[in-house]
């Protein structure tokens, strides 16, 4: 896992929201 691969799912969560 890298750190870009979080950042990027923290991302999409709050796009989402």
């Amino acid at each position: 896992m890298l750190i870009v691969e979080v950042i990027e799912q923290v991302v999409s969560l709050c796009t989402q929201k």
